[in-house]
């Protein structure tokens, strides 16, 4: 029989339960008691948004005039949870409603039960993500536990080349479960397996689909281990992958195919059938000063699991962070670094190989100084294996630095908190792009950047508070150079006790560049653009408020080309929960 039939039985047995349930309520109390179960809950919102823009000097960049309005609900009934979204918006899309959402969540001591939409995380390679349309059953008696889900996890989505084109898929169910033994936060050991599969026949008889059929089996082991009182602990996690990228190609015997002999009465293996691993582990030595993590993680190349989104494979990582507190705690250094590679089989015409670095100091001198700094490192290389070829790029690298630090200033006087922060920042980053054999010289990139920023924020016990900064940015480059410099002030006050509250902040910014040709004039541009942000929101009641936002911005050229333009918007938006 087809799953959709066992789905609504189940449905049906879960209806009749509660139904039943709700006649005997009486001589069940104990259960209600100790459950999450509640006789009935009703919540959502309604809001209605009117909108109008204006422009001079360029295109509209959207309509008008808008009017937007959306009301949602949701509401349980002894466990049995449902709702509905509708949308209106004149912005030419019209009226939208989802009313697709129906479930049942009900957990009672150590058992948790759901139905509808569910979204389970049974492994980080294997079921990670994806949306089951079907159901989830967890129970967890002492130290045991077991999960279980099953149903629909993609629906036929039928080819259309016209208007609101979307990619087809074949109806698909899956399902998975997973064994264990232990806590979370203590030792344990876990193995889950999962299944999915494409129905052949969900499209029709298409012979010029782009997309193939698939099937896909995964098998994963999981453990952690705590040892000395947690200071120690190890996990691991890895996933094997049975994967077949078309199930209308030609089969092959069992005993040609790379699958274990057991699992013949579940997979046929095909021509287009692989199997493959990805996984990850993980040690941490935690001290009352000092900690260390190390990890290590490697994803095969091809490795594909239905159960989770598209995955980057052929890649290997390896992660060492250690730390360290004194002083007291005010003094903290920690770092990280992370080496990387891909062309894990030595296949592939190029071999990326990187390191990462980030080191971070924070210092707390004074209850009101503070001192962070941080130091970033990046080297990327790309080797071509190809080098005997005449027609062969030479080796490709980049690497960069990246320096911080920011003193803060924090101070009370007479119930108000004064904030001073300041930053400075280098940024040197070094690109060669390699070269053809015989032109002689590789083509090399060089970037510097400094950048500076000063805030101060005034805050009062009321509410009201005062916000500025200025902030300065210049770069050099091959034939290009910019500079920009900034200034920004704000303010925000509570009124009405509190039941009002006006933001008020303006910016304008200058940015300067210059463009360097060869044998030519070099070109210079200069734009000044400045800009008023209101945001007004008042509480009625405790469930209505009403917000008013206004924004404008001026752009003007001050030298060069370009094109000058105000912009001008606003918006009322009324909300009300229930």
């Amino acid at each position: 029989m087809p799953v959709q039939f066992y789905l609504k039985t189940l449905f049906n047995l879960i209806l009749l339960t509660l139904l039943t349930s709700v006649a005997v309520k009486a001589q069940l109390g104990s259960f209600f008691q100790e459950s999450s179960l509640s006789d009935r809950t009703f919540g959502g919102n309604i809001s209605i948004m009117a909108g109008a823009y204006t422009v001079d000097g360029i295109e509209n960049r959207r309509a008008p005039t808008i009017l937007q309005t959306s009301a949602n609900s949701n509401f349980s009934i002894l466990g049995l949870s449902s709702g509905f979204d509708l949308n209106y918006s004149t912005d030419e899309s019209g009226l939208r409603q989802n009313m697709n959402k129906i479930g049942f969540n009900m957990r009672w001591r150590w058992l948790q039960l759901e139905a509808g939409d569910v979204n389970p995380n049974f492994s980080t390679y294997g079921l990670s993500g994806a949306r089951v349309r079907g159901g989830l059953l967890r129970a967890e008696p002492g130290k045991f536990l077991l999960e279980f889900t099953g149903g629909r996890t993609r629906r036929a989505v039928l080819p259309n080349p016209g208007v609101g084109f979307r990619q087809p898929a074949f109806n698909q169910t899956a399902y998975a479960a997973k064994l264990g033994y232990g806590k979370q936060n203590s030792s344990y050991f876990h193995i889950s397996t999962f299944y999915a599969k494409d129905d052949v026949n969900s499209l029709g008889n298409n012979q010029t689909l782009p997309i193939t059929p698939q099937e896909n089996i995964t098998l994963t082991p999981d453990f952690q281990l705590q040892l000395f009182s947690g200071k120690l602990k190890i996990n691991s996690e890895v996933t094997v992958s049975y994967f077949t990228r078309d199930l209308n190609s030609s089969r092959v015997d069992i005993g040609d195919s790379e699958i274990p002999g057991f699992l013949e009465g579940i997979l046929q293996p095909r021509e287009t059938s692989k199997i493959n691993y990805a996984g990850i582990a993980n040690a941490e030595l935690a001290l009352d000063l000092f900690r260390l993590a190390m990890g290590y993680e490697r994803i095969q190349p091809g490795f594909e699991s239905l159960g989770r989104g598209t995955i980057r494979n052929d890649q290997e990582t390896i992660t060492v962070s250690p730390s360290v507190n004194f002083l007291n705690n005010r003094v903290r250094i920690a770092t990280s670094i992370r080496l990387g590679r891909d062309n894990l089989l030595g296949n592939r015409l190029q071999t990326q190989n990187n390191l990462n670095t980030n080191s971070s100091i924070s210092y707390i001198i004074t209850e009101t100084v503070s001192l962070n700094g941080t130091y970033n490192f990046l080297f990327n290389r790309v080797e071509n294996e190809s080098s005997g070829s005449e027609s062969a790029i030479s080796d490709q690298s980049q690497v960069s630095h990246n320096i911080s630090i920011q003193p803060s200033f924090t101070f009370n006087t007479n119930s108000i908190t004064h904030n001073i922060s300041l930053s400075g920042g280098y940024i040197f980053s070094e690109s060669d792009f390699g070269a053809l054999p015989g032109e002689g010289m590789s083509d090399t990139f060089i970037s510097e950047s400094y950048s500076t920023n000063l805030n101060y924020v005034f805050t009062t016990q009321n509410g009201f508070s005062i916000n500025s900064g200025v902030n300065f940015l210049k770069n050099d480059s091959d034939r290009n150079s910019i500079e920009n410099y900034g200034l920004t002030i704000g303010t925000g006050v509570n009124l009405f006790q509190n039941s009002l509250r006006v933001n008020i902040n303006g910016n304008a910014n200058k940015n300067r560049s210059e463009v360097q040709f060869s044998g030519m004039q070099s070109r210079i541009n200069e734009l000044l653009q400045i800009g008023l942000n209101m945001n007004t929101t008042m509480n009625i009641t405790d469930k209505d408020n009403l917000s008013f936002v206004v924004r404008a911005r001026s752009n003007r050229l001050q030298n060069g080309e370009g094109r000058e333009f105000n912009e001008l918007e606003g918006s009322i938006n009324y909300r009300r929960r229930f």
